[in-house]
């Protein structure tokens, strides 16, 4: 299992150095030491308190830290939980992404069928104001009738 020096796993976790600082102290997060007297957190030492911390190490990276700690096998068997762990919280990133998008399209229906309304509506008004607006009467018949039928009131 990978090791990072505290700084690293600060930032592997997204929190400040100080913080994991605090954590040691208080015994809620142990570490081992290296030879030089610095600190070594375990990656799963840090998943248990940090669930969302990111300890999936680059290839090369990864590929360095087995040659210089542990054979492969046993790196890949202690990897593999971590990444189905990871695996199954970006499916539920994705689950919730997609629940999310299509309420968003849900929403988008809605609005379409409340802007379609409200144009009915304002289509219907503007006849009524226009009805309201002009002369409603058919023309008068006196244009048809001629000079004498306009004379004599026919």
């Amino acid at each position: 299992m990978p090791q990072f020096t505290v700084a690293e796993a600060a930032r592997r976790a997204g929190v400040e150095r100080t913080t994991l600082y605090r954590k040691l102290q208080k015994g809620e997060i142990s570490a081992s030491q290296d030879v030089a007297g610095g600190k070594l957190i375990d990656a799963s030492e840090l998943l248990r308190v940090y669930a969302e911390a990111d300890v999936v190490t680059p290839y090369g990276e990864l590929a360095a830290l087995q040659e210089s700690s542990e054979p492969q096998s046993a790196t890949e068997a202690d990897e593999a939980p971590l990444l189905r762990q990871r695996l199954a919280m970006h499916e539920r990133q994705v689950a919730d992404l997609e629940r999310r998008l299509e309420q968003v399209r849900h929403d988008k229906d809605d609005v379409i069928d409340d802007l379609r309304r409200r144009l009915d509506d304002e289509s219907a008004e503007r006849r009524r104001l226009t009805a309201v607006l002009t002369d409603q009467r058919p023309p008068a018949a006196t244009a048809s009738r001629g000079f004498f039928g306009r004379l004599f009131g026919r």
